[in-house]
């Protein structure tokens, strides 16, 4: 690439909007490329960088493999955009004490962005980040494990090793876990502003998309120096199951037969592993129909789409009291991050 390149990085968090984002928003923007829907292979490659030992960690080869995937680019912006990038809260990559401790990793991820894009090729890269409110972030992040048919109780959850129910490593490794004051948002927006700068950093807060969406585009989209594209409706993403549903996922989820429950008689997506080899061969509209039902038979489709249809009310996992104790936890800390990031987060209950 002779011309440098506006670089843009959506790191997410999970659970905090990305997917609407990424899927509903940006492959609508003619003047950004989207790693997201264009190029995922860039997104594996750093997300692959994040997670590689940090003595042997190669900027310049891995900035090497990400200009090979985006040498061809007509785009003058180029958004490169995973919910990873912002640290591990699924504990895929760590064990003992990291188990409750959402985006551990979360400066070192910061730092390899750094690090990669450092270069001629690239004007500074700007940062933007999209945060939940504490309490609903962690009933959110629990029921992506009960949608994914990962089954144990909430009080199993949040802040496994609180109190004197001290456990050792091992028994911490077991289940995902939170622990609830690790979730300073405040904290995590004064390390990218030192990395990135100040300037260079934009907080679009979660609770601002869903109350006012245009409001939320229209920072974004002037922190991108584009004109705006404002959608007609605004799908829900992800949408989390009924209370009802709930409970019959509980019952349910540990009978879903899948590689971690081989035991299990419920099958996960019938005869999905036969289809995909089958469309790898040959993809035709039979198997492609076949796939489609196959989906729609699932378990959660079932919970999702059908038991949650009717009557729903949201889940309250953490009741009134516990909910209370960790907004008053955060209060001040959410204050300062309502000033770092110039947004009134009164209005969205954060304090």
């Amino acid at each position: 690439m002779t011309k440098k390149k506006k670089l843009y990085i959506y790191i997410g968090p999970h659970r905090s909007g990305s997917h609407f984002l990424n899927d509903s928003i940006m492959p609508n923007v003619p003047e950004v490329y989207s790693t997201f829907s264009r190029d995922k292979s860039v997104n594996t490659i750093l997300l692959n960088a994040m997670e590689s030992h940090h003595l042997f960690f190669d900027a310049a080869s891995v900035r090497k493999q990400v200009l090979e995937r985006l040498a061809d680019v007509k785009e003058d912006i180029i958004l490169i955009n995973s919910a990873e990038f912002f640290g591990d809260y699924g504990h895929h990559n760590s064990d003992g004490m990291f188990i409750s401790q959402p985006f551990y990793d979360n400066p070192r991820r910061a730092q390899v962005i750094k690090d990669v894009f450092d270069c001629p090729e690239f004007e500074p890269p700007k940062v933007m980040m999209s945060m939940r409110r504490q309490d609903t972030w962690i009933e959110s992040a629990y029921m992506h494990y009960i949608h994914n048919y990962r089954i144990f109780k909430f009080d199993d959850f949040i802040t496994p090793h609180e109190g004197n129910d001290y456990r050792g490593p091992k028994e911490q490794g077991r289940t995902p876990g939170v622990d609830w004051r690790s979730l300073n948002w405040s904290v995590y927006v004064k390390n990218y502003f030192q990395v990135f700068g100040k300037k260079n950093v934009l907080v679009l807060p979660f609770e601002m998309g869903t109350k006012d969406l245009p409001l939320y585009l229209e920072r974004l989209f002037n922190f991108l120096n584009v004109p705006p594209y404002f959608p007609d409706t605004a799908p829900l993403v992800n949408h989390s199951i009924s209370s009802t549903a709930l409970k019959w996922a509980l019952i349910l989820g540990p009978l879903v037969r899948q590689p971690e429950n081989p035991y299990g008689f419920i099958p996960l997506q019938p005869f999905a592993g036969w289809l995909k080899k089958k469309r790898a061969v040959r993809d035709t509209k039979l198997l492609w129909a076949l796939a489609g039902i196959s989906r729609r038979i699932s378990l959660l489709w079932f919970l999702r789409h059908v038991v949650s249809k009717y009557n729903y009310q949201r889940p309250d996992l953490l009741g009134e009291n516990r909910r209370g104790r960790i907004l008053s936890h955060y209060r001040e800390s959410n204050k300062t991050y309502a000033e770092m990031i110039s947004v009134d987060l009164s209005k969205y209950g954060y304090y």
